[in-house]
């Protein structure tokens, strides 16, 4: 049997084979639609946020423009993350880009990066707040681009006890998020 919580991290295709298999209860994915054997449970957007070490020349600002971080140290997502793609599509097109120095998979590697002063990174608004509880400084963005996630479950499994309160949580922290950086507007 499954245990009552087990988080496990990894790409989407793999985490929604995991669920469909029943081998997980939740999936945590890019967005994307139903299928005969997934139940689209949640589907989320959050904003991204600009990540940097306390101290750093950017943290003087309100909201930060992608030209803000022409020629800068960058700590990149991996362009096989969604969010990693689109960001490497919006540097194509900067006539001065930030130089990218590192790239990882997951934003609190970013994160982590940034806090030791090795640049600064793009991470989603949840990641972004756990940076500032470490320390970091966090920054909204003028980009429209955001952050989007889905919940899945098996289409044939019953729901796991936790899994309502779960996603109230999630929709509750995603508006804070999209409210906190439509205030600083």
């Amino acid at each position: 049997t499954l245990p009552d919580l087990e988080i496990l991290s990894s790409s989407t295709r793999s985490v929604a084979r995991m669920v469909s298999r029943r081998q997980a209860l939740l999936g945590f994915v890019a967005p994307m639609l139903e299928t005969p054997d997934l139940r689209l449970l949640a589907h989320e957007r959050v904003p991204l946020r600009c990540v940097m070490p306390a101290g750093h020349p950017l943290a003087q600002q309100k909201r930060i423009d992608l030209d803000d971080l022409a020629d800068l140290d960058f700590i990149a997502l991996s362009v096989t993350t969604t969010t990693g793609a689109t960001l490497e599509q919006l540097f194509a097109r900067m006539a001065r880009p930030p130089h990218i120095i590192l790239r990882a998979r997951l934003a609190h590697v970013v994160c982590a990066l940034t806090l030791r002063g090795l640049g600064v990174g793009i991470v989603d608004a949840f990641s972004a707040g756990d940076h500032v509880a470490r320390g970091g400084i966090s920054r909204p963005m003028t980009i429209s681009e955001t952050f989007g996630f889905s919940v899945i479950a098996a289409r044939t499994v019953a729901a796991h006890q936790v899994t309502e309160p779960l996603l109230e949580h999630l929709r509750i922290r995603a508006r804070h998020h999209r409210n906190q950086d439509a205030e600083a507007c």
